[in-house]
């Protein structure tokens, strides 16, 4: 008899232990059901995203929404866009907007020049003024060229002592002055070398001076004004020099110039540009002006 209890009471036991791993079992199943539940949506999610970012891996990422009757571009990466209101809006790398400027004393903004993103030129060719603003857009100063004897300036550039470039059409000189107006280096008369000079643009670079008039090609001098060559590469708008790499844009396509091996490579881009549109390469990025917004892309 006891014995029959003994063997009652494990068996007993035994199955109570059974029924507990049943529910313990059952419950795993389910949380593990949601799991799955959960998380396979989650999957499909990240292979979409995968499969997008992979398919060109230049893919457009960023936009700036705003029609540019002028722009440009720091060696930070950072954008200036002029609108058709005369608004100056400044936006960082992604194509957020940062900070704005605006005022309508000397007229429209006839050129930005953003060598020191610390300390801009903004020039007013009508007025012959120039506005000095700081990084986050405010004015700084303001100097009248025609003060200094200076009336048909219509190009400048800023130097990398924070002096400035101009070109002066009254003697056909490129020019350095400092900020009371006194000349500080000075090129010979150069209409005697290039009598079609019309120069629409001076840019300093790495102790060089680049003057491009389009007639002939970008003129090239040294921080001291002596003429050293010339690039045939005429009929340019607009250029941009860093690392050594001059990149331009013509016949809708975009090239890059080295300047110790004077080679010459398109650079690829992942669309095509019409003959309206604009492409600026600074730093890592490109920057495809359009009518109606900017697109930039990692080169």
């Amino acid at each position: 008899m006891t014995q029959s209890l003994k063997t009652g009471k494990i068996l007993f036991n035994k199955l109570q232990l059974t029924n507990y791993e049943s529910l313990i079992t059952n419950f795993q199943l389910q949380i593990f059901t949601i799991l799955i539940l959960i998380i396979i949506p989650n999957f499909s999610n990240a292979e979409i995203i995968v499969e997008q970012g992979t398919s060109d891996s230049s893919i457009v990422n960023r936009f700036i929404n705003e029609k540019a009757r002028y722009f440009t571009v720091d060696k930070l990466g950072q954008s200036y866009i002029v609108n058709e209101v005369e608004e100056l809006i400044k936006y960082d790398a992604n194509g957020e907007q940062l900070f704005t400027y605006f005022d309508r004393t000397f007229g429209q903004i006839s050129y930005i020049d953003v060598t020191n993103p610390f300390q801009i030129a903004v020039f007013y060719e009508g007025f012959q003024t120039i506005v000095w603003l700081d990084r986050t857009l405010n004015p700084i100063s303001s100097v009248n060229l025609s003060r200094f004897g200076f009336f048909q300036i219509n190009i400048l550039g800023v130097s990398s002592d924070n002096h400035l470039w101009i070109y002066d059409n009254a003697t056909f000189q490129i020019k350095k002055i400092n900020t009371k107006g006194e000349v500080m280096v000075e090129s010979v008369e150069l209409n005697n070398q290039f009598p079609t000079l019309n120069p629409t643009s001076i840019v300093e670079k790495n102790n060089r001076i680049y003057l491009n008039n389009p007639e002939t090609g970008i003129l090239i001098f040294d921080n001291f004004g002596q003429f050293i060559q010339t690039l045939p590469i005429p009929n340019l708008t607009n250029f941009q020099i860093f690392n050594n790499q001059l990149f331009y844009q013509k016949n809708k396509k975009v090239y890059r110039f080295q300047l110790k091996t004077l080679i010459h490579q398109a650079v690829k881009l992942p669309f095509d540009i019409d003959a309206n549109e604009t492409v600026v390469i600074q730093k890592n990025f490109w920057f495809w002006v359009k009518s109606e917004e900017i697109v930039i892309g990692d080169l």
